[in-house]
C-alpha cells in the first residue's frame, strides 16, 4: 500500500518535470519566433529605409536632370538668339556694303561724249542759272538740250529735237536769259503762228510747229534749219518747255 503511494507520487513528480520541460521548450520556441519576427521587422524597416533613401536619391536626381535639360534649353536659346543677331548684323553689313558699292558705282558712271561736251560748254562759258535748269541749243545738231542741276552738279535731263533758223534767217547765237511767255501768237507778216511761245531775245522765241490761224500745223519740219529765226519744237515739247523753263533760266545757243 505504501509502495503504491510512493510510486504514484513519483509519477506525479515525473509528469510535473515533463510539463516544466515542455513549457520551457515552448517558451524558447516562442522567444525564438519572437526574436525572428523582430529581426524580420528590423530587416523590413531597414529595407524600407533603403527604399526610401533610394526614392529620395532618385527624386533628388530628377531635379538635377531637369536642371540639366533647362540649362541645355537655355544654352540652345542663347545660341539661337546669338545666331539670329549674327545673321541680322551680317544682313546690315551686306546692305551697307551694297549701298557703298551702289554709291561708288553712281559716282564712277562714265559720262557720254554728249554730256562731256555740254559740261565743257558750261565750264568754258562760265554759265550759271537762276533756276534748276539750263538750256543749250546746238544749231548744227538741231537739238535743244535741257540741263538740270542735282546735288550741285549739272546733268543732261532732256534732249528735244528742234528746228532753228534757215540759212537766210538764222537763229542768233550767244548767251541769253529766258523771258516772258504766252500760250499763242500769230504773225500777220509770215501768216503763221505757234503755241506755247517763250521769248529769249526780241521777236525770237521758242514755240511749237508753225500753225495757221485755226491752229492747224502747216509745216512739220524738224531736225534741220527751217524757221524764220525762232526755235521750233514738237507741240508736246513746246508745252513742257512753256510750263517748266521759267523766267531767269540761262540759255546758250551755239
Amino acid at each position: 500500500m505504501q509502495k503504491k503511494k510512493i510510486l504514484k507520487n513519483m509519477i506525479v513528480l515525473f509528469l510535473f518535470f515533463v510539463s516544466l520541460i515542455s513549457f520551457s521548450g515552448c517558451n524558447k520556441e516562442t522567444s525564438n519566433e519572437s526574436n525572428q519576427n523582430e529581426q524580420h521587422i528590423v530587416v523590413a524597416k531597414a529595407e524600407n529605409k533603403k527604399e526610401e533613401i533610394k526614392v529620395d536619391a532618385v527624386s533628388d536626381q530628377q531635379p538635377s536632370d531637369n536642371n540639366k535639360e533647362n540649362k541645355e534649353q537655355d544654352k540652345n536659346k542663347t545660341n539661337t538668339l546669338a545666331t539670329k543677331e549674327s545673321n541680322k548684323n551680317a544682313t546690315k553689313e551686306s546692305v551697307k556694303t551694297s549701298e557703298v558699292k551702289n554709291s561708288t558705282q553712281k559716282q564712277t558712271v562714265a559720262l557720254t561724249p554728249l554730256e562731256q561736251e555740254l559740261l565743257k560748254d558750261i565750264k568754258e562759258k562760265n554759265l550759271t542759272s537762276k533756276t534748276a535748269y539750263m538750256v543749250i541749243v546746238d544749231t548744227q545738231k538741231q537739238y535743244t538740250y535741257i540741263m538740270k542741276k542735282s546735288n550741285g552738279s549739272w546733268g543732261l535731263y532732256k534732249s528735244l529735237i528742234c528746228s532753228t533758223g534757215a540759212p537766210e534767217t538764222p537763229t542768233p547765237k550767244g548767251i541769253y536769259t529766258i523771258q516772258d511767255r504766252a500760250p499763242w501768237f500769230f504773225s500777220k507778216r509770215y501768216q503763221q503762228g505757234g503755241m506755247y511761245w517763250v521769248r529769249f531775245k526780241g521777236d525770237y522765241l521758242f514755240h511749237s510747229l508753225p500753225m495757221d490761224e485755226n491752229k492747224n500745223i502747216v509745216d512739220y519740219t524738224l531736225g534741220k534749219p527751217a524757221s524764220h529765226g525762232c526755235v521750233r519744237l514738237k507741240v508736246e515739247d513746246a508745252k513742257w518747255f512753256y510750263n517748266s523753263i521759267t523766267f531767269g533760266t540761262k540759255l546758250y545757243i551755239k
